[in-house]
């Protein structure tokens, strides 16, 4: 009945009362789905698909109203795509991961810097590790070699 170049010749309250036609047709062969049998099921998705034609072209004509009237203003005529700034999801998930590498890299480049820098003292907290254990084995701490020292 409707096709899309028909559609696109028409005004936008037109547009707006074949929506509305279509959406009151679904609601009756909804319940008439539950009662009892369709003659034709296919009619359902006709009028599901006629009601996304019209909401399409009034979006791309930037004039969405829904049926209760209330004036729908699309995301991208605000110049913004779902709070990111027009960014697709998948790369703002690159995005992040990217970020999160870097951050990582610098954490490690500190962590290497930091133990240059203390190397000494990790030598000494490993010779009193082994004098440690050594006292718990029962031998005396000066008769277990000390790290660096030579017999």
């Amino acid at each position: 009945m409707t096709q899309v170049s028909e559609l696109r010749e028409m005004a936008d309250e037109q547009i707006r009362l074949v929506w509305k036609d279509a959406a009151e047709t679904l609601f009756r062969l909804r319940l008439q789905a539950q009662t009892e049998k369709i003659a034709s099921p296919s009619d359902l998705r006709k009028q599901r698909q006629k009601i996304a034609r019209c909401q399409t072209i009034l979006a791309q004509r930037g004039s969405v109203v829904n049926l209760a009237g209330v004036v729908e203003v699309p995301t991208k005529a605000l110049g913004h795509d779902h709070l990111r700034g027009g960014m697709h999801s998948k790369k703002r998930r690159a995005k992040d991961r990217a970020a999160i590498r870097a951050s990582i890299k610098k954490s490690d480049k500190k962590s290497t810097a930091n133990s240059a820098a203390t190397g000494d003292k990790k030598k000494s907290k490993t010779a009193d590790k082994s004098s440690a254990n050594a006292t718990r084995k029962g031998k005396p701490a000066s008769a277990v070699p000390q790290a660096g020292t030579a017999k």
